[in-house]
């Protein structure tokens, strides 16, 4: 009996406790990069603005915003805490129709002398002065087409649910826009008078805008693998500052719509 109790003590001396431990070389990374496609589709609004208000009364009755089409890609970091920001790059176009009936009046004056003679001797002469005033109508109508190229940077955060993820995102966006075809509505040099003139003859200070806006997102994604997400976002931006080199005054442009968007999540390193 006491050689099987020493023997059965020296079995338990030798025991090691089992425990996991984790691999002190791996430390959970705090973020990881992700590169992000997206479109959507825009509902446009105007504000016009600048010191001349017939001018900008006549643009508000003949140019009436219609949508906008932009897409892109954009590159950022998510971190653990579920904040995020990224740069991105953006181009599409938005349109508008112009509708507007340009008077014009042209006032010609022709003077023609009378003489009055008798028995070849001239009496008398006196000019007669005749006027005649033309008005012409002219129907200008066009779609104006407008290319935006725009540089969105934007701080985001997310609140994760499973799968499912709520998300906003905010920050400013810069824009470069060039009107391609249509019309502008202009004062006239000569006159003073209010002209439409076609972007073909217009100078192309006219036709580029440069603007700051703002801009916020809010919507869902739902990751379809492990490192691919799809998201649905109603988005919304307007200006806040615009410039033009030829100091013409310019509308500022809001957009309201649905955007679309393909998330991709980078493998992260362990450190």
């Amino acid at each position: 009996m006491m050689v099987r109790t020493s023997f059965l003590q020296a079995i338990r001396s030798e025991v090691v406790p089992f425990t996991t431990q984790a691999d002190p070389g791996y430390v959970l990374p705090h973020g990881e990069w992700f590169a992000t496609l997206a479109a959507g589709y825009f509902a446009l609004r105007y504000e016009r603005n600048g010191p001349d208000d017939e001018l900008n009364e006549a643009r508000y009755r003949a140019d009436h915003p219609t949508d906008a089409f932009l897409y892109g890609m954009s590159i950022g970091r998510l971190w653990r805490n579920g904040l995020s920001l990224s740069l991105g790059l953006g181009t599409g176009g938005q349109r508008s129709h112009f509708a507007r009936a340009d008077r014009t009046t042209a006032n010609e004056a022709s003077i023609s002398e009378h003489i009055v003679v008798f028995d070849q001797t001239v009496l008398a002469t006196f000019p007669d002065t005749t006027s005649v005033l033309t008005i012409a109508e002219l129907d200008r109508r066009s779609a104006n087409r407008t290319s935006v190229w725009r540089v969105p940077l934007l701080l985001g955060w997310r609140y994760d649910l499973g799968r499912w993820h709520l998300a906003i995102q905010f920050g400013p966006a810069f824009e470069s826009r060039r009107q391609q075809a249509g019309y502008l509505l202009v004062r006239s040099a000569s006159d003073g008078g209010l002209q439409s003139r076609p972007v073909l003859e217009a100078s192309p200070k006219a036709l580029r805008t440069v603007a700051l806006s703002g801009e916020m997102l809010g919507g869902v994604t739902f990751d379809l693998t492990e490192r691919v997400g799809l998201g649905v976002f109603g988005s919304g931006s307007t200006d806040l500052l615009t410039w033009q080199e030829d100091e013409r005054p310019q509308p500022h442009v809001s957009r309201f719509g649905l955007q679309l968007s393909l998330q991709y999540l980078f493998p992260a390193h362990p450190r």
